[in-house]
């Protein structure tokens, strides 16, 4: 098990330059229109009143223009129509439970849907329908304050919708109630469970193909105050099902947080993609993710809680994961000419173990290709009891199913745990847990990491500032330099300023292969009784080390232990 998988109710999940120009455009087409499709219009005279009146009078395959203003959202659409604003600047599409719903839950048939050109805002879903099986209690599952595509029949495919020159901002969810989620939980909760209640997709919540061509989703939000909801997911984009593309598109400023009483996980607070798992016979589904020319930057998970560690002598798990992007287990990612930039996790409880980690991304099972990319100026941030049963946090880029990586610069990310007087311990910027499969990384630069832990009375570990290797990781033609490690305590230790390579969380086997590689530069920092041993590389037995033509050198205080 990898440290991307947490607890469900019944089950277990794992868990470059492109500004968006978001100015008034069309929209897709959508396959096999009727021959008699017609336009209709809203605002003006002549035109409907109301965007919910044009839908209503429209046919499939129907263009409805929208003119400038600001127009009541509340509005659902079951029909394979276009919809199109004046531009994001003019048209403004605003509040309601969602601004738009596209689909209908659990219809035998979903519709195709282009939107473009406008600004969807003013969204606040707080309550899921009581026919919802999944919880059957009204209240408890809060998603898509801004747009809502919800699932067919049988947790199908939702509808397929694509969204151009568009702006998603200022949208919620959360939650109003929650139900027992069967883990053991203090504090005087009914049934004496862990109270279960998702917020997800504050901008987007989507069970269906969604693309998104030069839109900006931007200040939306998942969870929050009164700290109802257990699952802050999503705040940008919570994608289910279907499949999730950007291409050339911006998703920041959105926040996923998680609060005491029941708040125990915030992740993907930009994007979350994939497929949680709620047990035996859900429909589990691999279709991918997709982020072309596109930013993603600023966006900020945030756990705060108030729990002990154990509670039946079982860890209760608690985490701050993907302050960019979470990708579930079982879809795969590809990450192309893209920005992942300022994005942060941040959990604290002095009372239990919560961890913040892979303040930009996080890939959970299946791979990652990413070419030409940027993961830069990430934080995680934790303050915990201890993090002995969780392992260590922090981390800007985690993969737990292999891949590859080229061209790239994972560069100037900060890590940092601690603990009063419990462990603390942290790991650098890029991190590989993976069983079996290789992660190939090439022409990239992995420097100016920093990871930082303290314990005033107990134990502070660092663990690779710049990579943290336990899989399967091969490093071609890469630079690992000038990053930095420094463990503060009375005891602990500080280990591979530029790698660490060993059995953890999933091996052996473990093993780092290094091909025309440079480890320069890195150093290490302890306090008195932290031992500090390879600076450039450390490898722990059973991990083994291959290397062809490559350097480590100008690390201090040593260059590698256990080459």
């Amino acid at each position: 098990m990898t440290r991307a998988w947490r607890d469900w109710p019944g089950g277990r999940r794992r868990v470059l330059a492109a500004a968006a120009a978001v100015a008034a455009a069309g929209g897709m087409a959508l396959a096999a229109e009727p021959a008699q499709a017609t336009s209709l219009c809203v605002g003006g005279g002549g035109c409907y009143p109301t965007i919910q009146a044009a839908v209503n009078a429209a046919h499939d395959g129907d263009t409805i223009t929208i003119g400038s203003g600001t127009f009541a959202g509340g509005v659902t659409i079951t029909k394979s129509v276009h919809l199109r604003g004046a531009g994001a600047a003019a048209t403004i599409i605003r509040g309601g439970d969602h601004v738009l719903t596209i689909g209908a839950y659990g219809a035998a048939g979903e519709p195709a849907v282009s939107v473009s050109g406008v600004t969807i805002t003013g969204g606040v879903a707080r309550s899921s329908p009581e026919s919802v099986p999944l919880f059957g209690k009204a209240g408890v599952w809060a998603a898509g304050g801004g747009i809502e595509i919800p699932p067919a029949a049988h947790l199908a495919d939702g509808a397929a919708v694509t969204i151009t020159d568009s702006v998603i901002t200022g949208n919620r969810a959360n939650p109003l109630a929650s139900v027992p989620s069967g883990i053991p939980c203090p504090g005087g909760f009914p049934r004496g469970q862990c109270p279960f209640a998702p917020a997800w997709g504050g901008g987007i919540d989507s069970w269906g193909a969604l693309t998104l061509i030069r839109t900006a989703v931007t200040g939306n939000s998942v969870g929050g105050r009164p700290g109802t909801a257990s699952d802050a997911d999503g705040a940008g984009i919570f994608s289910r099902e279907g499949g999730l593309t950007l291409d050339g598109s911006v998703v920041s400023g959105n926040r996923a947080v998680a609060v005491a009483p029941a708040g125990r996980f915030a992740e993907g607070a930009g994007i979350f993609a994939g497929v949680p798992d709620f047990g035996p016979g859900a429909n589990v589904g691999h279709d991918a993710l997709v982020v072309r020319n596109s930013v993603i930057s600023g966006n900020v998970a945030t756990l705060t809680g108030n729990l002990p560690s154990f509670t039946g002598g079982n860890l209760l798990d608690q985490k701050a994961n993907g302050g960019g992007i979470l990708v579930a287990a079982a879809t795969p990612a590809v990450i192309d000419d893209t920005l992942l930039t300022k994005n942060s996790v941040l959990a604290t409880d002095l009372k239990g173990e919560p961890v913040a980690i892979n303040a930009a991304i996080v890939v959970g099972g299946d791979s990652l290709t990413m070419d030409g990319s940027v993961v830069s100026h990430n934080r995680a941030v934790t303050e915990a009891a201890t993090v002995a049963d969780q392992g260590a946090a922090g981390g800007a880029l985690e993969i737990d199913g292999g891949g590859t990586i080229r061209d790239t610069s994972i560069t100037d990310n900060y890590s940092t745990t601690v603990s009063p007087h419990g462990l603390a311990a942290v790991a650098g910027a890029l991190g590989l847990y993976a069983d079996t499969s290789l992660l190939t990384v090439l022409d990239t630069r992995i420097s100016g990491n920093t990871a930082v832990a303290r314990s005033a009375s107990g134990s502070a570990s660092v663990q690779g500032a710049g990579v943290f290797n336990d899989g399967l990781l091969a490093l071609a033609d890469d630079t690992v330099g000038g990053n930095s490690g420094t463990a503060t305590g009375p005891s602990g230790v500080a280990q591979g300023g530029g790698i660490w390579n060993g059995a953890d969380f999933t091996g052996p086997p473990v093993r780092l292969t290094l091909q025309r590689t440079a480890v320069t530069r890195n150093s290490l920092a302890g306090s008195h009784g932290v031992t500090v041993r390879g600076a450039g590389l450390f490898s722990a037995p059973p991990a083994s080390v291959i290397l062809r033509n490559s350097l480590i050198r100008l690390n201090f205080p040593d260059q590698c232990s256990g080459c």
